[in-house]
């Protein structure tokens, strides 16, 4: 019960740290990405990422499931570099001290206060009451109502553009609480696990945050979706693993960033970045739960993404975890135009044999993607 409880509050409080760039995030999430003119510079090396480029994937094999097939392509999204596309990546010779410092840093993250969140602590309940269709608006609001900083970020949520629906503020949490529904008030525990490392500011890396961020919100839709399902399994677990392994990619990136700038020399290198996500995002969003003090079951499933076993190979939650990246890696390549619908569809196919299940997700996530 008491692992139950902190898993509940993981995902709970995840909401009160951020809410105050939610709204600038979320208009961002409603809208395709600024192309690399208006954002940042391509690098120097990198090649501009042509629409609808992306290769089918390989035929369907029992094992191995080939995962950076998938998420390379992401990153390449996400840097503005088609060469990413290659999974084999190459790391320059001066850029490989920062790699290992990187490295050095990742192993014990947990102990670096400046880019790790603080361990969830408030109200369980409210994440019970959130997903409990018996509970009423006022129920929820009063909940909410214990805690002053959650309760301002709720109003300016359901004061931000994409809730407000009249000229008159919204003042009362109860009319808050039915304005952002379900929905928004997952998204706002989503807010409360990623802001604290999201800003990174412009240049090569500055266009990850928002890329990892719609992703995380995919991909925990579709975890949990898959877990509900497939799994008949724990969507509150699966919900709150597609949202660490998005805060450990976060945080693999800022490492990356933090530690370019100590080598003012050398000039950014997506291919960097791209390697630690490879290795270091699973391990360090793992090293977080258990500082959390996460179940085993969570843990598990983190440790099963380093791997590319087949799905039958790992556990119903680590399952759950990868469909859920991969669906929500397809469906932003879908709607930033660099894969075909046809094509995710096969991903998809290659992870879940239910073809139907399938279909459910992907208009699940087209819809999150219309906003």
């Amino acid at each position: 019960m008491a692992s139950q409880l902190v898993l509940y509050a993981a995902l709970v409080v995840l909401a009160v740290v951020v809410i105050g760039g939610y709204a600038v995030l979320r208009r961002r999430a409603d809208r395709p990405l600024p192309d690399a003119a208006a954002a940042s510079p391509p690098p120097a090396a990198g090649t501009a990422m042509p629409p609808l480029v992306s290769p089918a994937p390989p035929p369907l094999q029992s094992t191995p499931f080939p995962m950076r097939a998938v998420m390379h392509q992401l990153y390449a999204l996400a840097f503005h570099d088609a060469t990413l596309e290659d999974t084999e990546t190459r790391v320059q010779d001066a850029h490989a001290r920062v790699l290992a410092e990187c490295s050095a840093i990742l192993d014990h993250i947990e102990d670096q206060p400046a880019y790790t969140p603080r361990r969830p602590l408030l109200l369980p309940k409210l994440i019970q009451a959130v997903n409990d269709n018996q509970s009423s608006g006022r129920d929820i609001a009063a909940l909410i109502g214990q805690d002053p900083a959650l309760a301002g970020n709720l109003l300016r949520i359901a004061n931000s553009p994409l809730y407000r629906l009249q000229a008159l503020p919204v003042e009362s949490l109860e009319r808050a609480v039915t304005l952002v529904g379900t929905d928004g008030l997952r998204q706002m525990i989503a807010t409360a696990m990623m802001q604290p490392v999201l800003n990174m500011g412009g240049g090569v890396y500055g266009r990850f945050p928002s890329i990892v961020w719609d992703h995380s919100l995919l991909s925990s839709t579709a975890a949990v979706e898959h877990a509900r399902s497939i799994e008949h399994g724990d969507v509150f677990a699966a919900q709150l693993l597609g949202l660490l392994h998005g805060l450990g990619a976060v945080i693999v990136v800022q490492v990356a960033r933090d530690q370019y700038a100590r080598h003012p020399e050398l000039a950014p290198q997506p291919a960097v970045a791209t390697a630690l996500l490879d290795t270091r995002t699973s391990p360090t969003a793992r090293r977080i739960a258990a500082s959390w003090e996460m179940s085993s079951r969570v843990l598990g499933a983190l440790d099963e993404q380093v791997s590319n076993k087949s799905q039958t190979a790992i556990s119903p939650l680590g399952r759950s975890l990868r469909y859920g990246r991969v669906a929500g890696a397809v469906s932003l390549l879908v709607r930033h135009e660099h894969m075909a619908e046809a094509t995710a569809l096969e991903w998809l196919d290659r992870l879940e044999p239910d073809p139907q299940v399938n279909l459910a997700v992907w208009q699940r996530l087209s819809a999150a993607n219309r906003g």
